[in-house]
């Protein structure tokens, strides 16, 4: 199945969405508002780790909410894990968080971490870091050739298995 959460249409939303392949429906899985879960929120990452076969949602720009912590019109720090057997959202305590919006991201499923690219805080960026799941730890690259900063990649980032490398 596909997992969505949030985005914006007149506002932002909480809501987790799951589409079935087979019965080719969408499902709702928690309503807006979710007072337990993320904040309302759009341009975050949400990515899918094969192994433990839990989805991992980082940063976004998120809208003021009832939800405690939520309140404002703010970039959004905070790695939440969603368990679609238990459909349950849970907030992660990680290592070196940053907030940034709107950046690409992609799954590894050789060394189980996520790339993160771009995005913003203030200005665009061009910083690029690595998530380890196993440590729940950020990493940032020192990198001697990178692309120009940019934001609102956040589906602009995948990993080839192939050859390797991200793209």
């Amino acid at each position: 199945e596909v997992v969505f959460l949030g985005g914006s249409a007149n506002t932002y939303l909480s809501d987790t969405w799951t589409y079935n392949l087979n019965e080719n429906i969408w499902h709702i899985r928690q309503p807006h508002p979710d007072l337990d879960g993320p904040c309302r929120r759009d341009m975050q990452n949400l990515v899918y780790d094969v192994i433990g076969k839990n989805h991992w949602l980082f940063n976004g720009i998120s809208y003021n909410d009832s939800q405690p912590g939520c309140d404002g019109f703010a970039s959004r720090s905070g790695t939440w894990m969603y368990d679609r057997a238990v459909n349950v959202w849970t907030k992660t305590s990680v290592i070196n968080e940053h907030v940034y919006q709107g950046a690409g991201m992609a799954y590894n499923s050789d060394s189980r971490n996520f790339l993160q690219f771009g995005g913003s805080n203030v200005n665009p960026s061009s910083n690029t870091f690595i998530f380890n799941i196993a440590t729940k730890s950020w990493q940032k690259l020192n990198l001697a050739v990178f692309p120009p900063a940019r934001l609102q990649i956040e589906n602009g980032l995948v990993y080839d298995k192939a050859n390797k490398v991200f793209v």
